[in-house]
Formats: C-alpha cells, structure tokens, sequence
C-alpha cells in the first residue's frame, strides 16, 4: 500500500496484506529497476526505497541538519563568536531567570490544563504557546551559559531529537520510519564529519590548540572571558621575570600566585565555560556522529520487523537511548587520564541524559508498562531471574526530587480538572475521588507496592559500580599509572618495555580496568624512552621521524600485550573459573543471551557482530566469558586483530601528550586521535549490543533449542529455595524498623554522593592528567586529588564528603547483608520457616 503523495511502500508484517507489498515491490522495481536495493532479513525480502527519493530526502536532509549546526558553531564556539557571545551572557543572567520562570511557567500552565486534549481552534491555541514556551526556556538556557556553562551544548543536544521529530511530521509525514531514519543517519554522519574536520582545521590555522605551549592557549581563553584568579599576560611577565613567586599546583604560569598576596578565589564554571567555548564544536560533532549511528541501527531494526516478535518501538527506543547513556559514562572512564576536564563534562552529559530519558519514559507510559514491556527484550529477559526489573525501579529512586515535582503537578492537574477545565478531560466517579490524576494515582499504587528492601538495595549497588569506574578506574588507575610513569623515566628502553608488558599485564587482570588507560601510559611512558633510543641515545637531537616509530613500536607492544591479556583471561582464569557451577550460573550459561554471544562468536571468519562483541566489550569480562564458554583461543585471538583500530589511536593520544609543548598540529593530533579512540570504543560497544539483541529475537527458537548445563539447572532450583528464604526474612513489610531506616538512608546517601561526583565532578576532585606528576600538580601528597570543603582560595569542594557519603553507604549497606545473611542461615535451620523480627 502507498503512501498518499508518495510511491514509497510501506513495510508491513502483516500477512492479511501480502498482496499490497507484492504490488509495492513491483512499483518500486517499475520506477527503478536498476537502482532499486533488497535486503533479506530472515525469511523474508524486505524492499528499500528507490535511490531517487532517497538521495533527495538526503540532501535535504544535510540542508536541515547543517542549519542548526551552523547556528551552534556561530553562537557558542570559538570557531564563531563563542567568546564575545558568552562574555556577554554575563550580563544578562536576570533576563535569564525571567526568561526560564516565565517558559517554565507557561509549560506548567499547559499541563494542569491538560493541553493534550485541546482540539479544533484550541490546537492553534496550544502550539502556539508551546512553541513559545520551550523558545522561552532555551533562550533563558542560553543566557545563564556563563553561570552554567554546560546549558547551550545540553540544549542543542537535548532539543535536535525534537527539531527532527518536526521535520518529520511537516514534510515526511506519510514516509515509513525505516526510510526517513535511513536517510536522517548519513545525513548527521556528514554533519557530524564536517563539524570535527572544520573544528581541527580552524585551531590549527590559529594556533590555538589548547592547552598550548606554557598554557598560552588555556590562559588566552581564561582572560578573554576574565574569569577571577587568572593573571593577565603582563602581570605573568612580571611574575617570569621575579623568581619570588609561589606556583601552587598549577603549570599554567596565569594561575600562578605571587609570594605573599593572599590566594585569590577561582571561578571553575568560567574555566569551564572557557574550555566549552574552545572544544563545544567537537563534543557536538561527535555526538552527533555517534547519534547517526545509533539512528542507523534504529533504522535497520525497523526494516526487520517483520515477525510476531517484534518488540515495541517505544521500548527498544528508550532501551537503545539509555544505552548510549551508559556508554557515555564508560567513554568518560576511557578518556579521563588523558583530558579530565573533557571527561567531566561527558560525564555530567550521560549522567542528565540517562536520568531525562527515565523521567520521559517512565512518566509517559508508566513503570509497570515499561518493566513489562522490556522483559520481552531478550537481553531484558534473560537478567529477569537477577532482579533486573527492581533495577530498573533502582535507576528511579535516583529521579525521586523530580518525582516530587511530578505528583505535585498532577494534584495541581486533578484540580483543574474537577474545578476548572472539567470540559477538557472527562472524569469518572472513580477519579473525583482522587487526589491526583488517575495515571499519577496507578503510579504510586505501584510504587508503593515496589519491594523496597531489593530496590534499596539495588540503589547502593548502583552507586558502588559508579563509583568504582568513576573514582576506582578514573581517578586512583591514572594516578597509579601517572607515578609509575615519573618513575620509570631515567630506565632504559629494555626495562621500560619489560617493566610496562608486566604491569600492562597485571592491570589487564583486575576486570574494572579498561584497557584504554593501559595504552594511554604506555604511549606517553615507553614512547618516550623509545623516542631518545631510536633518535641515536642519551644527548642525540629528538626527530620527528623518531617520534613516530617510537609510537609505533609502542602500538605493537600494545597489541602483543593485549593479545598475552586475551590467552591469560580466556586460558588461565575463563576456563579455570568455568569449572565451577556457581560461575557458569552467575554468568548464565543457560540464558538467551550468552548462548546469542557464543552463536556470534563460533561463526568462522570476521563477521562485525564477532569483532563488536571482542573489540567494543569490556576487556577483562569479554575474555574471561569465551573462556567460561570454552570456545578457541586462536579464533578469539583472530577476531580480536581489528583491536589495532582501538590501541592505534590510544596509543598514539598518549604519546602526542609528550609534544605538547611543541604546540601547533601535534597537540590537534593528539585531540583527534583522543576522539577518535572514544568514537572506536562507543561504537563498538553500542554495535555489540545491538547484535547480541538481534540474534536473540532472530534465532530464538534455535538457541533455545540448544543444550542447557544440567548442573546449572539444578544450582538455579536451589536458588529458588533460598530466594524464597530471602525475601521471607528481607520482606519490607516484615522488616525491623531499625532495619528499614538503614536501607533509606544507605540509598540517600548513594544518591547524593553520585550525584556530587557525576553532575560536580570539577569542585569534587583536581584535574589530573596522565602526563601530569604528584609532586607538580598534587603538591606532593596524593590526596590533594581530592578537594576539601575548604579551598585556601575560598572555592568550595565536595569531594571528602562524596566519599564520606560513599564509605557511610557501603558501611550500611555490608551491615544489611550481614543481617539478611544470619537471617536466612537462622531460617534454614528452622527448617526453612522465615520472618522478620529484630
């Protein structure tokens, strides 16, 4: 069946129209036989459009995604006029509280007035003044950039979801999701590819790469728009010229302090805003190439909708949306030694993403609809048996302020409805008996309901993985490594490569550690000591020629000791572990999902879901796994040889940090390959789920079909009998009051501390960078890392308290296991009888 003005099919998997899509098959072929594209997803051959109309679409497609782009780069970077437009905020941060309450308020207005219902003249009514309102509260965003810095990045990222969604619904209405999502994703590619090219090329021609030689860079920008404590130009002059001056802990000669003048308070949302201002066109080119892909992927999952099985688009949306959120907290632990400042931010932006796109979601079609809706995904499904829905319940209690909000709104809601606006939503007996809207009262019905003592639980145990890569792995590995670096450069080259293949190898083995930071220190570490050896030794001029086989000969360091990693994980701890039953149950032999990885995995050759799973996954789990699964290491070790297009960029990020006091392309290089190795790293993880998902929808009646571990299966009937004892003697209904109070501060703590080293990582801990050492940038003492409460410079620090929340927290949460434990061993010897008491 055609669309109405349109000779594009529409894909449909229902069978009563099998005659429409063999007629449109054959209009596609009449109006381009030569052009047209086939594709077979499982069993049936699902046609693409024409090139004709897809070429077109595309075209106007990159006219529509280069105008916002191009208005961003104007406004908000230094490619335009960036600093002149932000310097200007500062002045206007009244207007922008007006601007913000009079938007916010409107939008208010609309909801209690439940504008959703409004139709006819009304409908005018309503866009109109939505239209205005969101103008309202970007422009309101924008204007306060100075005082929060991350505002107009977070809006552009935020608001181009809706601008395409617009696009859509006025001009491609009537095309077929699948079509108009292929033609979007190339299109933001190119938007993306341009905008990083654009960005290099332009810091290059100027020379502005930061931080610059001696910080000339970092400095310029912190003066143009006067953030407090910054020196001028003149007054470094005269400090360089005056050895009685005080360098604190800071290279940066315009952050130096003169001896005896009391120190000077600095203002980090304007050094914040400065490094924005120079880096806001790459961070928002690259996240908008990952989205292209992320739309790509979307659009294929839309042509191969074609069974019964389908999953609901709503669900795989926000399943697909809230993974690429997490990736970004994971991109952020990648690149965190190699520009801190840089992570921070990501860090902050995945963290308000994930938590927008639960409130969204969780607020429009309700947790109960979404925990079921998600267990029909298979990766979903598979984790049911770990209490993967209270999870989900956990990542809500994180959004409880903004929940609050959300109720109140809805009593305001319910208001109007009974007293007000009674024609614009029909009420029910039922619902005049309410204190709040239906929907609203279904909610908290369910949440009520939760069984909190496994959701708070949870929530500690959320807050206990963040913090072991954001603080564990981000912070503590690239300090470590940072030391090991400063103590290893007087070696020579032999005990450097000895000495670096060692610890690689060490660190490869504990499984929070990525291996980015690994090859980050040895691109800074043996590159360096390589670099003097292959210049002609100790007092020989350094070349450039040198440089670069230096960071090669590091490159294949790299890649022999990820390859000795891969054999020590899969051989000397996968297949030792997998003889044990309580592994093989932990990590779910007998799942959907694993037995998807191992499909993927024992196909011979390089398909891209088998080297997603080896290159894009998680060193340590990925290589223990193929070993608990007992598959080959020489065909493991062959698919992961696309891993050079990982090391390569790493490698060579850190090794461009020793030539940053050269300036010019080196230090452009050294960003474009730090970028380039987080796009690898995302995208390749991203891609690895989304094929571990697609062979489990497809192929389901086949790995379910397989042979389950027997011993497995009786280890799981086990474990029903003692989850059974669990939430007997754990029940929230039955537990002791001391108990409960435990849990509920436990969790409060938990959300304030990731909330603190997630959204105010910069006033939590010093910028510290690999190339950086403990005595320069630490003063010595490793915990200077950490900022007091009390700045000598009248800043304010939360870092000794995000940690005090984090030690208090884990502190309660280990005495509640140990409580539920004796519980549950006491019970058994009952005889299996449980309760609660105190």
């Amino acid at each position: 069946m055609s669309s109405a003005g349109s000779n594009e099919p529409v894909i449909t998997s229902n069978p009563a129209v099998a005659p429409e899509m063999a007629a449109a098959m054959d209009e596609v072929e009449r109006s381009a036989p030569d052009l047209k594209r086939i594709h077979s997803f499982g069993a049936a051959a699902i046609p693409e459009e024409p090139y004709g109309p897809y070429l077109r679409r595309l075209a106007v497609l990159v006219f529509f995604c280069a105008f916002p782009a191009l208005l961003f780069g104007v406004l908000f970077t230094s490619t335009g006029f960036g600093v002149t437009v932000i310097t200007h905020l500062v002045e206007q941060v009244g207007i922008s509280v007006v601007l913000l309450i009079s938007g916010v308020s409107i939008l208010t207005l609309l909801y209690v007035c439940d504008f959703s219902y409004w139709t006819g003249p009304w409908w005018v009514v309503k866009t109109v003044l939505m239209v205005g309102a969101m103008g309202l509260v970007a422009a309101g965003a924008v204007l306060s950039a100075k005082r929060y810095p991350t505002m107009p990045l977070m809006i552009y990222l935020l608001l181009a979801p809706a601008y395409f969604a617009g696009l859509r619904r006025l001009f491609w209405r009537d095309t077929p999701p699948a079509y108009f999502l292929g033609s979007l994703a190339p299109a933001l590619f190119l938007t993306g590819a341009v905008g990083i090219f654009w960005w290099a090329f332009d810091i290059t021609r100027r020379d502005e790469v930061w931080p610059g030689d001696n910080c000339r860079v970092r400095c310029d920008f912190y003066n143009k728009l006067s953030c407090p404590g910054v020196l001028s130009p003149a007054q470094v002059e005269a400090l360089q010229s005056n050895p009685a001056i005080v360098n604190g802990t800071d290279k940066c000669p315009c952050l130096w302090v003169p001896a005896g003048a009391p120190p000077v308070a600095r203002d980090s949302d304007c050094e914040l805003a400065a490094f924005l201002v120079w880096t806001s066109l790459f961070i928002a080119s690259t996240a908008v190439i990952i989205f292209s892909g992320v739309i790509y992927f979307l659009s294929r999952s839309f042509l191969a909708r074609t069974d019964s099985r389908s999953l609901n688009k709503n669900v795989r949306v926000f399943g697909t949306l809230l993974s690429l959120g997490v990736l970004g907290l994971w991109v952020a632990t990648q690149i965190n030694g190699a520009d801190m400042a840089l992570s921070n931010v990501v860090m902050a932006f995945s963290g308000a993403f994930i938590f927008a796109v639960i409130v969204v979601v969780g607020a429009s079609i309700g947790w109960d609809s979404l925990d079921k809706e998600l267990t029909d995904i298979p990766l979903v499904k598979t984790m049911k048996n770990s209490f993967a829905s209270d999870y989900l319940k956990a990542f809500g209690v994180f959004l409880f302020p903004l929940y609050c909000i959300f109720v109140v709104f809805s009593l305001v809601n319910h208001f109007f409805r009974l007293h007000l606006t009674p024609c614009a939503f029909k009420q029910t007996d039922e619902d005049k008996a309410l204190w709040v809207t239906r929907i609203c009262h279904k909610q908290l019905v369910s949440i009520r309901n939760w069984p909190w003592t496994s959701v708070l639980t949870k929530v500690m145990l959320i807050g206990i993985f963040y913090f072991s890569f954001s603080v564990g792995v981000g912070k503590i590995t690239y300090i470590f490594l940072s030391y090991l670096n400063s103590q290893l450069a007087s070696l020579p080259l032999g005990g450097v490569t000895a000495i670096f293949m060692i610890i690689g190898l060490l660190m490869f083995l504990l499984p929070p550690v990525p291996g980015a930071p690994v090859y980050l220190v040895g691109g800074v570490m043996v590159t360096n000591s390589a670099w003097v050896v292959f210049s002609g030794g100790e007092g020989q001029p350094k070349t450039d020629g040198a440089f670069w086989a230096a960071g090669m000969y590091t490159v294949m360091l790299g890649f022999v000791l990820k390859f000795a990693a891969i054999s020590v994980q899969q051989k000397g701890f996968g297949e030792q572990l997998g003889k044990k039953v309580a592994i093989r149950k932990a990590v779910g032999v007998n799942s959907i999902t694993i037995k998807a990885i191992k499909h993927i995995l024992t196909k011979p050759g390089l398909s891209i879901g088998k080297v997603a799973i080896l290159v894009g996954g998680p060193d340590w789990p990925t290589s223990v796994l193929t070993g608990i699964l007992h598959l080959s290491l020489p065909a493991m070790l062959f698919g992961s040889i696309p891993v050079l297009f990982l090391i390569t960029p790493t490698v060579l990020a850190g090794s461009l940090m020793l030539r940053q006091a050269d300036g010019g392309i080196y230090t452009s290089l050294g960003s474009m390959f730090l970028a380039l190795c987080a796009l690898v790293q995302s995208l390749g993880l991203f891609a690895a789920m989304y094929f571990i998902e697609d062979v489990s929808a497809k192929h389901r009646d086949e790995l379910e079909a397989e042979p389950k571990d027997e011993e497995v299966l009786e280890e799981e009937r086990k474990d029903i009998e003692r989850k059974r004892l669990y939430d007997a003697a754990t029940k929230w209904q039955v537990l002791p009051a001391l108990q409960r109070a435990n849990l509920i501060v436990g969790a409060a703590f938990t959300v304030a501390y990731c909330m603190m080293f997630g959204m105010m990582g910069s006033k939590c801990f010093e910028s510290f960078n690999i190339v950086d050492t403990i005595e320069d940038t630490l003063g010595g003492n490793v915990l200077n890392v950490v900022k007091p409460n009390n700045l000598p410079t009248g800043e304010k620090g939360f870092g000794w308290i995000g940690l005090g929340l984090f030690a208090l927290s884990s502190l309660q949460f280990y005495v509640f296991s140990k409580w539920a434990g004796c519980k549950v061993a006491a019970a058994q010897k009952r005889g299996g009888g449980g309760g609660g008491g105190s």
